[in-house]
């Protein structure tokens, strides 16, 4: 239903009402984002409702930030025409990358999930942590045993 035609008229050539021709004129747009949402999505199968609205919503989202980010910066690397996947990516680092900083500062993480934040922000002090962290020993830490590495596959034992 449109709100824009109030009266029964209709098209003469094709016999159709305005409101029909007014849509097929306009709808492009819509069949446009519905192929662009099902050539890459975040989709997955799932019987919650409410996680279909989500992802739905989250395909909306970041083919419109898509094309506001080509609008205001066309010369970028991610305005090209097949850089979907560079721009999804970067808006998930840009999103994620405050969460995994405060997670870094903790002390009680793991040294595996210490690694893998490392990793993920391509911190340069990954390596020198731990023999930091090790060369530091309280009473507790010296009397347990020392656990093996948890990065490298048991394969690598000697």
């Amino acid at each position: 239903m449109s709100t824009m035609h109030h009266d029964d008229s209709f098209d003469i050539e094709s016999r159709k009402p305005e409101m029909v021709m007014s849509y097929n004129a306009t709808k492009g747009g819509v069949d446009s984002m519905d192929q662009m949402c099902h050539a890459l999505t975040t989709k997955r199968k799932t019987n919650r409702w409410p996680m279909l609205l989500f992802y739905n919503l989250l395909d909306l989202a970041s083919i419109a930030s898509l094309v506001i980010w080509r609008k205001l910066n066309p010369d970028d690397k991610l305005s090209g025409e097949d850089d979907r996947v560079l721009f999804n990516l970067a808006i998930a680092k840009a999103l994620v990358l405050p969460q995994l900083e405060r997670r870094q500062a903790q002390t009680n993480l793991s040294r595996n999930l210490r690694y893998t934040i490392n990793t993920a922000l391509e911190d340069d002090t990954a390596k020198t942590r731990p023999a930091e962290e090790a060369s530091v020993s309280t009473d507790s830490t010296a009397t347990r045993k020392r656990g093996r590495c948890c990065i490298c596959r048991r394969q690598n034992d000697n």
